[in-house]
């Protein structure tokens, strides 16, 4: 037991004397594998909050209810009435004949000119006035939005019920699209903290070359030399690591919900995701490998013992 403990409080020695020698590029190499492992912590954790974006956005559907002709407004007002005691209905927009054509007009999409000049040749306004509703499906007691618009189409007064467009397929292709990204610059940021760490311990195996042609005079067994190296590699990568959880974790806290893109009207702007636990565990932990990889490289190749 006291020889091993005399042998660890050595090697202990050792990556202290060795990260001392070359105090500078063990800074720098720290703060340098934060960066990276930062840059990677903050795509995934991006990833996170759009994976939260498009689950809120899919929830939320929009629901249109074209009105009979000339239906009143006293039976518009009591329809209001009635869908606001619907589970799930966040917010009610009435749309009148007026303001449909307005809008019709006023779009500039692909192929609406044509439709423009028809709309020209119509006698009075064909548009319907409507009801648009945001509709959240994940509230409680709130039917499928198959569901609610089934019962709508029932209800008098209301002519024909159309559900909008999917909201959650813009995010969901931005999430997408982050797959190959994330995982092309985590092979990139890999790389280059490899690069880092073997640089660092070169340095160290130059600034301590005289002691350790000493250590070999004395005889020091090669495994003796090496391992405190290697562990500097190691320490290095994780220290950098460590470092740049708690700076995403700060990054999460504060950064604020209106830089993140809005869901639509009736939900609040998603906050930064904070980094899962497992994925801070699993970037310390492959950063920590990486920095025993590099420092054997760097053993491998600069020193001959």
């Amino acid at each position: 037991m006291g020889r091993t403990a005399s042998r660890t409080s050595s090697y202990l020695s050792e990556i202290v004397a060795n990260l001392r020698a070359a105090s500078g590029s063990s800074l720098a190499a720290v703060l340098t594998i934060a960066a990276v492992v930062a840059i990677f912590g903050a795509l995934v954790m991006l990833r996170a909050t759009l994976d939260e974006t498009a689950r809120v956005w899919e929830r939320l559907t929009p629901v249109v209810l074209f009105l009979e002709e000339n239906l009143p407004l006293p039976e518009v007002r009591a329809l209001r009435t009635r869908l606001r005691r619907q589970p799930g209905v966040l917010e009610i927009e009435f749309i009148s004949k007026e303001e449909a054509l307005q809008e019709f007009q006023d779009a500039s999409l692909p192929g609406r000119a044509a439709a423009r000049e028809a709309l020209a040749w119509l006698e009075g306004n064909p548009l319907p006035a409507s009801l648009v509703l945001r509709y959240d499906q994940g509230a409680p007691n709130a039917p499928a939005a198959r569901d609610l618009v089934a019962e709508l189409a029932t209800w008098p007064g209301i002519e024909e019920v159309a559900t909008g467009a999917d909201a959650g397929a813009p995010a969901r292709r931005l999430r997408y699209a982050f797959g190959p990204l994330a995982r092309t610059m985590g092979g990139l940021l890999a790389l280059g903290l490899l690069v880092v760490v073997v640089n660092t311990v070169r340095l160290t195996i130059a600034a301590r070359g005289e002691e350790v042609a000493i250590m070999r005079l004395v005889g020091a067994s090669p495994m003796f030399i090496r391992l405190p190296l290697l562990c500097e590699g190691m320490l290095q990568a994780l220290a950098g690591a460590l470092l740049a959880i708690v700076f995403l974790a700060g990054l999460a806290a504060a950064w604020p919900a209106q830089l993140l893109p809005l869901l639509p009207a009736g939900a609040a702007p998603p906050h930064l995701q904070v980094l899962p636990l497992w994925h801070a565990v699993g970037l310390v932990a492959a950063a920590a490998a990486l920095g025993v990889v590099g420092g054997f490289v760097a053993v491998r190749c600069y020193l001959k013992v």
